[in-house]
């Protein structure tokens, strides 16, 4: 089998024109644990009336979210507290942080960066996961990093990006972001196509 990538150690100095490669040999750093509350976090801070408030509009902003989900409840302090979207129902994401952590988030819109911190938790409801439906773009890359919140604003957004980056690049970005969530939404596991495609899947990566 033809390997995929030669793994190059930790910690080393690569000479890119010779590829010579030196081991560096750092000393290893302490291990310490840190309380959260060294960094303004207390897991028993609860949300306030106004913190409520903020998250309730930064959250409704969102006009995608409303087609995709129901609800999105927090759960901060040991209590809940849940924005109701008017989506399905049954569909929602609850999720648990501390509340600095997460109204410093929200504030400054870097949602995102909550979502990729390994503290918070999140408990999906008859949801996939946070890609599908896309929690993440709607929510960090379009509302916080783009300024696109109401649906005509992400339309417009969406029509620069793909004006900017050409159509053939357009189809393969949509291709790789959500063509894998879509086939397994869709295609049985069991089938012979899935098992076809799999296989045809697996090929390429070892080509």
């Amino acid at each position: 089998m033809k390997r995929l990538a030669e793994f190059i150690p930790a910690f080393v100095w690569i000479n890119c024109a010779s590829s010579e490669i030196t081991n560096l040999d750092p000393p290893e750093a302490p291990y310490i644990l840190h309380k959260p509350e060294k960094f303004g976090d207390s897991w028993s801070d609860e949300l306030g009336q106004e913190d409520k408030r903020v998250l309730d509009d930064y959250f409704h902003r969102k006009e995608v979210l409303h087609n995709m989900l129901g609800f999105i409840t927090f759960s901060v302090g040991g209590k809940s507290h849940t924005i109701d979207l008017g989506g399905p129902h049954d569909r929602g994401i609850t999720f648990e942080a501390p509340r600095n952590s997460l109204m410093t988030a929200v504030t400054y819109r870097v949602f995102d960066d909550l979502l990729g911190s390994n503290f918070m938790k999140a408990t999906l409801h008859n949801v996939e996961s946070l890609y599908s439906p896309n929690f993440n773009f709607v929510v960090g890359k379009y509302g916080d990093n783009g300024s696109a919140e109401t649906k005509s604003e992400i339309k417009t957004y969406l029509a620069e990006y793909r004006r900017r980056c050409g159509t053939d690049d357009w189809v393969l970005h949509h291709l790789a972001c959500e063509g894998g969530a879509l086939f397994r939404r869709y295609v049985k596991k069991e089938s012979r196509f899935y098992i076809l495609a799999h296989d045809a899947y697996s090929k390429v990566l070892r080509s």
